[in-house]
């Protein structure tokens, strides 16, 4: 269970919230994240001949990595098809996505079976169809890529990514690079080519209180029911996909970092991308 009168939450959050007896599982998970920063910060700089500057804290990591890794992004802005923005729940995908929007570059909605969000659209946002739907089309080979993420279906639908590419348009996706890195592999698709910017928050608690902040979104109820196990969850997961993007950035699946601070800075990095 989360302590949440370690952050300051400014949506009303521990109005609705009795904080539980165990206060240190926040920081457990803090540590676990500071843990794995430090580790990808150290694979990244090793591959690339560097070492991470002793003394170097936590908080500096973010941007340091993004500092690293920029000029990876930076190559493949001419010749890329499209962007695709990953980061885990919370972390700031669609900030980053209205920007380029105003920018002018239009959405690829993927295909999911959850419910859609206060102010998604369908057909903008994702393409909501129930599950029998999801499984029918599946089935029927309708998809380029499909993966299950919380116990939803999510997935790529061939016939509007191949109009998207073929229309010759820069556009922008959200969501795992890894679904794009896999849709190259197929016959047909080698040529395609896409930055991937993988969004960093600028410290664990700014991460806690995002996802918070959109698991209120999602399952709150009126009366304030809170569902402690998805907060967890999904900081597990957060965590889970930072050991993993070294990886990812080491084998060209994720270009580069970029952390989601200042809007106004992410707004004149994100249009120095495209």
């Amino acid at each position: 269970m989360i302590a949440y009168n370690k952050i300051n939450c400014d949506y009303n959050m521990k109005e609705k919230f009795t904080p539980p007896n165990e206060q240190n599982e926040s920081e457990k998970l803090k540590g676990k994240w500071n843990h794995a920063l430090y580790q990808v910060a150290e694979k990244i700089f090793e591959h690339m001949s560097q070492k991470l500057p002793e003394g170097t804290s936590s908080d500096q990591i973010p941007q340091l990595l993004e500092q690293a890794t920029e000029e990876r992004i930076l190559t493949k802005k001419n010749r890329a098809d499209f962007i695709v923005i990953s980061a885990s729940p919370g972390t700031g995908k669609s900030t980053v996505g209205d920007i380029l929007k105003q920018k002018g570059l239009e959405r690829f909605p993927r295909v999911t079976t959850r419910e859609p969000r206060p102010r998604e659209k369908d057909g903008e946002d994702y393409h909501f169809i129930s599950r029998k739907e999801f499984e029918q089309r599946k089935n029927e080979g309708k998809f380029l890529y499909h993966k299950e993420t919380y116990g939803e279906g999510r997935a790529i639908a061939k016939d509007e990514f191949d109009d998207k590419i073929a229309s010759g348009k820069k556009f922008y996706a959200e969501g795992d690079a890894l679904a794009y890195s896999e849709i190259k592999k197929k016959s047909g698709y080698e040529e395609i080519e896409y930055q991937s910017v993988y969004l960093l928050p600028p410290s664990f608690d700014v991460l806690l209180e995002r996802i918070a902040k959109r698991i209120e979104e999602d399952k709150a109820s009126s009366e304030g029911k809170w569902d402690e196990a998805a907060l967890t969850e999904r900081l597990n997961k957060a965590i889970y996909y930072l050991e993993k993007s070294s990886g990812h950035i080491i084998n060209g699946i994720y270009d580069g970092f970029l952390v989601n601070d200042d809007i106004k800075r992410v707004e004149e990095k994100v249009t120095s991308f495209i």
